[in-house]
């Protein structure tokens, strides 16, 4: 998934059965990692 990550993206993320990662679409190599824990890192 690619986004520009800030507090909406973030507000709306919803934690799958699998981890998975969100690609920043402004800042290159900047990641979000979303667990099925619902923790974001």
């Amino acid at each position: 998934m690619r986004g520009k990550i800030g507090n909406r993206l973030i507000d709306s993320l919803i934690p799958k059965e699998k981890p998975f990662q969100v690609h920043d679409i402004e800042v290159r190599g900047f990641i979000l990692r979303v667990q099925p824990s619902g923790e974001m890192t």
